[in-house]
């Protein structure tokens, strides 16, 4: 399948906009790596010498010094526990189109400001997203609901559950001392995933807040080479936040956090955007690229397969043929995984069923079932950036989307026709630039990459994949976004 250069300028979106919203959940850190990458003592509660007040704290919310957004938060005190509200607005310009997200997230915390339950909600134009959860014992009870599709699963703990917007009561309670560590664990809405992290208590910093100077506490919260900075006051009061990608947040007044928010706000698909070294003309006809690719650690990327090699300093990446596909395959190939349905990718669905038995036919050859699925993915989904959590049944519901929906969607389109997919994520070339972007592998005997918004299947060898699988891949890139330079060292053309 072909497309024009024209509409490859036109339709390449960035993932790295939903960095955004893990960022106000904190740095959003993978549950699989634990405590071998972050050295630190376990949290143990000890009352704190200084007593919990009540506090209603207004913040702005900035990147690159444009304002683009605020933060609202209350904690209150509630018999033998705590109550924690955070509302959250940001306006995101992503391919030229401005977008506002809401979030909403209340919590009851224990007396220990450990998690006892959650309400969150997320919204962008039409689009929501709710989950609840309480936590029972080690498991945590969560329920989300994206339409009228909800969903209950019971997710086993690893340690002791925390909520973004209470950690900082939880780290001034463990009496956690100048230079000393500590793990904690938060549950990211977001992210739907139970999320271990590093914080360190780096000592007394003098610094100014609402005109007046303080002596606050700099506490660290890192992942790698990923951190946070958070400054507290004599009460625990977050006062300034700062991270990656230049977002910083700082306490304001209630009127000065709603006004001012910039309406010439910097395009993030170009701001993450990474710069080619050389002109690629005709990129969908490229074969195999090989370039350098620097600026981060790759040994948990897993950069190496069938399709790309990667030797520790050059990636080749080749185009996959579609010759010598089978007819049939085996399904003990693959992950089981990468057949059944998910939160986000509700392949069980019965409107994604009856969807799929429109546009395939079950005699079709898994190869034909896909060509099939892209045309009517290109034909009926609006091209469209959208900032909310991508997802399948929402996607067919109102019928638009970035590349981010598109993968989605083939995803859920694939495993109800029987094909096992998978959601890729990386960087794809336009006009001179590599851009974030997601597409898909589906297995046909073996795993053949597929691009819906591109109508491509193989996808060109310009789509460099730098993880994969849908329900964390957007939590990978938080390690990677800002930091890649690349080189083009040879281009073969088909």
């Amino acid at each position: 399948m072909k497309r024009s250069v024209d509409y490859r300028r036109k339709y390449v979106l960035i993932i790295g906009s939903f960095m955004m919203l893990l960022f106000v959940s904190f740095l959003v850190l993978r549950y699989k790596y634990m405590d071998h990458f972050l050295p630190g003592k376990r949290y143990q509660f000890s009352p704190s010498e200084h007593p919990v007040s009540n506090r209603d704290t207004w913040k702005t919310i900035f990147m690159q010094n444009q304002k683009i957004g605020y933060a609202h938060s209350q904690f209150i005190a509630i018999g033998n526990g705590y109550q924690v509200f955070e509302s959250i607005f940001m306006r995101i310009n992503v391919m030229g189109m401005l977008q506002d997200i809401y979030m909403n997230t209340s919590g009851v915390l224990k007396s220990d400001f450990t998690l006892g339950g959650f309400d969150f909600e997320l919204r962008s134009g039409q689009l929501k997203f709710t989950s609840t959860g309480s936590v029972d014992g080690n498991e945590l009870n969560l329920t989300t609901q994206i339409l009228n599709d909800t969903r209950k699963q019971r997710i086993p703990l690893s340690d002791k559950l925390f909520l973004a917007a209470g950690i900082m009561d939880a780290v001034r309670a463990a009496n956690l001392s100048a230079g000393n560590k500590m793990i904690f664990h938060i549950f990211d809405p977001s992210s739907m995933q139970e999320l271990p992290f590093q914080v360190q208590n780096i000592g007394h910093e003098e610094m100014m807040t609402m005109g007046k100077k303080i002596k606050a506490t700099k506490v660290s919260l890192k992942y790698k080479d990923m951190i946070q900075l958070s400054w507290l006051d004599e009460h625990g009061e977050v006062i300034k936040e700062s991270s990656f990608l230049g977002i910083h947040t700082e306490k304001t007044t209630k009127e000065d956090a709603l006004k001012g928010i910039a309406s010439n706000i910097d395009d993030l698909a170009v701001s993450f955007s990474i710069p080619s070294n050389l002109t690629i003309t005709s990129p969908e006809k490229v074969g195999c690229l090989t370039l350098d690719i620097k600026g981060i650690d790759f040994k948990d990327l897993h950069l190496s397969d069938d399709r790309q090699q990667y030797n520790g300093t050059q990636l080749t990446v080749c185009k996959e043929t579609l010759e010598g596909l089978p007819d049939k395959f085996n399904m003990d190939d693959v992950n089981a995984k990468d057949t059944q349905p998910e939160a986000l990718i509700q392949s069980d669905h019965p409107k994604i069923v009856e969807m799929v038995n429109q546009i395939v036919d079950q005699h079709d050859l898994p190869v034909k079932k896909i060509e099939k699925l892209i045309t009517w993915i290109q034909n009926t989904i609006r091209r469209q950036p959208v900032l909310s959590l991508p997802n399948a049944l929402t996607t067919l519901e109102y019928k638009m989307g970035d590349c981010n929906e598109h993968a989605v969607l083939l995803a859920a389109f694939a495993r109800a026709s029987g094909i096992p997919a998978r959601v890729n994520a990386g960087l794809v070339y336009l006009n001179g630039r590599f851009y974030y972007h997601a597409w898909n592998s589906v297995f046909l005997g073996r795993w053949i990459t597929a691009d819906a918004i591109f109508n491509q299947i193989p996808a060109d060898a310009t789509h460099i994949r730098l993880v994969s699988n849908a329900s964390d891949f957007q939590i990978d890139l938080l390690s990677i976004i800002g930091k890649l330079s690349i080189n083009v060292v040879d281009i073969k053309m088909l």
